[in-house]
């Protein structure tokens, strides 16, 4: 944000952004004025009469005149209203009842006690910008020279008069030149603190890198594993159906040979019902021709006893031959009657037995096929679950490479930051040794001859003249 809208933000009459100790701070016109004027003398000012609080719209350091004085006018044990209750109630012999001056006030009132502008040869009168361009190079040796001499008056009675009293000058600016060179940033320094930005950025890109890598390597082993888990889930899914084929066609083999063992089981009822017939037929038959040679035989009994003996005995060997021959007319039929039985049972209890197979293969079917759908079930489970969790550390991975940029930006940033502090603490330096140095310079040039008057604040009138300012407001 631009500091004139930073401006803009500002509250209790602070309308402008100057930098004090280095941030960017809210002061208002009077307080810029200053700054501007004494510098690191002029912040030391806004400071201690400032609130010093920190402006909520912006997060910046706020030094307005209200909230500080608000604050302190109500305390009235500050030393400030001690002093004013010691003066009134001694009656003016004791303690102060100084006015309530404005900071620039107090600052004039110096100037007036120490030197008048005119006169004044120290750092408020003789600013950088008369011995700096805008872009911080050193004016010409001349206009330095001009410069120095509208602060610096001739003594009276200076030896041989302005002439030599100019090259006096111009003598000592030119063998303080050296000395006035402002904050390089060209410099070693700032060339150590180069070299340790760009380590730290280097180490920060390392770091992205590394984050670069593990979320590609993440990436890989994600797409990886998805695909195995999908080989998985396919050959779990090829299992399930060979199990269930060939526990089909173990099924349908068995009730193929139940079906078998009904179709000759069947044959066998037939086979016996026409072997029975056949078998009675037979037995009819053979009974018939019996009793064609019985009634032949009773006719040939009743000669026989009509007539001789051997009539007689032929008879009987008749009668006795066809005794025989019904005995084996029903053996045969017995034996054809067992034959069909024993074969009609074989075929039954074959049947029965394909029949109890044909179901232990029913039981078996069901059994394979639970146990096919259960492999399947906690086949496939796996499988999701291992999707999940590819899919979680994806998403891991995701998050931590989000960490990691975040990472990287505030590597960089401190990198930046170190940088700026380091470059704005060489300023610091630099500024306080060119003022030092040049304050210095300033009260040597003509120590002899040069006539009294202003001089560079020492650090004991500044404190005096801190001291002078109202603490807030007073009472």
């Amino acid at each position: 944000m631009s500091n004139k809208r930073l401006a803009k933000k500002g509250r209790y009459g602070d309308t402008k952004i100057r930098k004090v100790d280095g941030r960017k701070s809210h002061v208002n016109k009077r307080e810029a004025e200053m700054i501007d004027a004494y510098g690191l003398l002029g912040e030391m000012l806004v400071k201690a009469i400032g609130s010093g609080t920190i402006n909520p719209k912006t997060g910046l350091p706020e030094y307005d005149w209200k909230k500080s004085f608000g604050k302190v006018k109500q305390d009235k044990n500050s030393p400030h209203n001690r002093a004013h209750s010691l003066f009134q109630s001694s009656g003016g012999k004791e303690g102060k009842d100084s006015d309530h001056k404005t900071p620039e006030a107090l600052i004039a009132e110096q100037k007036t006690e120490e030197g008048t502008v005119g006169s004044d040869y120290g750092l408020e009168s003789l600013g950088k910008d008369q011995f700096y361009d805008e872009n911080g190079k050193l004016l010409p040796l001349a206009t330095v020279v001009d410069n120095v001499l509208k602060h610096k008056q001739m003594p009276e009675g200076y030896p041989e008069g302005m002439p030599a009293w100019r090259k006096n000058i111009q003598d000592q600016v030119r063998d303080f030149l050296p000395k006035m060179e402002k904050f390089d940033p060209e410099g070693k320094e700032m060339e150590f603190l180069g070299k340790d930005k760009t380590a730290a950025e280097k180490k920060a890109d390392i770091y992205g890198e590394e984050a670069d890598l593990a979320k590609e390597k993440a990436g890989n082993v994600y797409e990886l594993g998805i695909s195995a888990a999908g080989r998985e889930e396919a050959g779990l899914k090829e299992q399930y159906g060979l199990g269930v084929s060939a526990a089909g066609r173990a099924r349908g083999a068995a009730g193929d040979v139940y079906g078998a063992a009904g179709d000759v089981y069947g044959a066998a009822q037939e086979s016996y019902g026409l072997g029975q017939s056949a078998a009675k037929r037979g037995l009819q038959g053979t009974l018939g021709q019996l009793q064609q040679q019985a009634g032949q035989l009773g006719a040939g009994m009743r000669s026989a006893y009509g007539g001789m003996g051997g009539g007689m005995r032929g008879a009987m060997g008749a009668q006795a031959t066809m005794k025989k021959g019904v005995e084996q007319t029903y053996g045969v039929f017995t034996d054809k009657q067992t034959a069909l039985e024993g074969a009609l049972g074989r075929a039954e209890s074959a049947y029965g037995r394909a029949g109890s197979a044909a179901q232990r293969a029913e039981g078996a079917y069901g059994d394979e096929m639970t146990r096919l759908g259960g492999v399947q079930e906690r086949g496939l489970g796996a499988v999701a679950d291992e999707r999940t969790r590819l899919g979680q550390e994806k998403g891991y991975a995701g998050t931590a490479f989000g960490i990691a940029g975040q990472k990287e930006e505030g590597m960089r940033t401190a990198a930046q930051l170190a940088y700026d502090k380091g470059e704005y603490g060489l300023e610091k330096g630099a500024e306080a040794d060119w003022e030092t140095n040049v304050g210095s310079w300033m009260q040597g040039i003509g120590s002899d001859y040069m006539k009294q008057g202003g001089r560079v604040p020492s650090k004991q009138t500044f404190t005096e003249m801190l001291s002078r300012i109202p603490d807030a407001g007073g009472s």
